[in-house]
């Protein structure tokens, strides 16, 4: 199953741009991290805030503004707060091995 956090035609409808997966168990074992926790980037949509803070497709999400990630439902209920309201707004990512923190 996936969450979609994709633009809108919907008029007024602020949604941050990303569509988010859990991350397979084989993946969150070599990450070191537990299975079903973070959040796997599989899309990014042009011109999105996604694409503007940084996010890129395969990132894992494990953090956002300093709380760790329990599943990626939760990272896209986040996100989508985040697109309607502005603001600080810190996502800690695991690519290719390495953490970093995007920020906007």
């Amino acid at each position: 199953p996936e969450a979609e956090v994709t633009p809108s035609e919907v008029v007024g409808e602020a949604l941050f741009g990303v569509r988010l997966v859990e991350p397979e168990t084989v993946l969150a074992v070599h990450l070191g991290r537990e299975p079903g926790h973070g959040a796997l980037v599989t899309q990014v949509v042009e011109g999105s805030q996604a694409a503007s803070l940084g996010l890129m497709r395969y990132d894992v999400i494990v953090a956002l503004n300093g709380e760790p990630v329990v599943d990626y439902h939760a990272a896209a209920d986040v996100l989508r707060k985040a697109a309607a309201a502005p603001g600080p707004l810190a996502v800690e990512v695991i690519r290719r091995g390495a953490r970093t923190t995007l920020e906007r």
